[in-house]
């Protein structure tokens, strides 16, 4: 494999890593916002009891996450750019100056307004969820502080922020320290720790959960479709499969990590063979399935 071809995987890790720290930064900041205009929703004793302004919050609510969380998100999708230079890399041989095709820099900016695009789609979705939230306990007349702590925990999950300094010296330690191996016990048991604290489950279905894996498969599926547009315009019919294996890596990445295949072979493969955690799409995009860090690269006979 070639050093640009390692070089680029190793951006791509790189990246997902940037990217999921600005994220979990963007969610620890709607959170907040959003628990601050739930608690200047109108009560009775501490219970919610306006219907009008129950309603009225959806506005301030998507102003929350168009705010902190779609205009972080744009910043990230500036930054594709930086992918985009790691493909042309890996082709410099092939490619005429060293400059992709003309006709690439449409897919690339047709690329990034969808990624974009999936991205708002998730958040949207929640704001139908936190809105729905805030009218149902206004309409029971739920205490304020029980619909906060609900909404808190829709959007970080296990990770809201606390009003115990331990509690969120624990957050930032998971966040800060997720993705290095030497520190993987330390990281389960601040985990475990949260999760006796909150009494809430790690894979809860939060907003957290969804743009975290969004994050990192819109990212490298972003890589995966501007390299198999560049390599099919520049002629490529064999791959390689390529990148690190981890404990938990797929039977698929497994078995053909380093192999070397037309694109007919990929095709049938894909067609023929089923193992966990295969997704659904094209193989040269979503390859393994889902946060996974393996890549097709396109190899010339000369």
């Amino acid at each position: 494999m070639s050093q640009a071809a390692k070089a680029h995987a190793n951006n791509l890790t790189a990246l997902a890593q940037s990217h999921g720290r600005l994220i979990d930064e963007a969610l620890m900041s709607l959170e907040l916002e959003v628990a601050k205009l739930i608690d200047g929703l109108p009560t009775q004793a501490g219970v919610l009891n306006d219907l009008s302004a129950a309603i009225d919050i959806r506005r301030g609510l998507r102003e929350a996450i168009e705010a902190e969380l779609l205009v972080p998100y744009n910043d990230i999708v500036d930054s594709l750019d930086e992918v985009v230079a790691g493909v042309a890399s890996q082709y410099q041989s092939q490619l005429v100056g060293g400059i992709l095709p003309t006709g690439q820099a449409s897919v690339i900016a047709e690329l990034k307004r969808l990624t974009f695009s999936g991205f708002e789609d998730i958040a949207n979705a929640h704001l139908d969820t936190m809105a729905k939230f805030v009218y149902q306990s206004t309409l029971v007349g739920e205490a304020s502080t029980d619909l906060v702590q609900r909404i808190r925990h829709s959007i970080n999950g296990v990770y809201i922020r606390a009003n115990s300094d331990e509690i969120n010296d624990l957050v930032e330690f998971v966040r800060d320290n997720k993705d290095d191996p030497a520190k993987a016990e330390a990281v389960d048991q601040a985990i475990s720790r949260l999760q006796r604290e909150y009494a809430s489950d790690r894979a809860g279905n939060n907003l957290k959960k969804y743009v975290g894996v969004y994050s990192h498969d819109s990212l490298m599926q972003f890589s995966a479709n501007i390299n198999f547009s560049v390599a099919k315009e520049l002629g490529a019919d064999k791959w390689v499969y390529f990148g690190a294996l981890v404990e938990d890596s797929r039977e698929f990445c497994q078995k053909y990590k380093d192999q070397v295949f037309t694109t007919e072979q990929i095709n049938d493969i894909w067609a023929n063979e089923s193992w966990a955690g295969k997704s659904a799409g094209n193989p040269f995009i979503v390859r393994g399935g889902y946060r996974c860090q393996h890549h097709f690269r396109a190899t010339f006979d000369d």
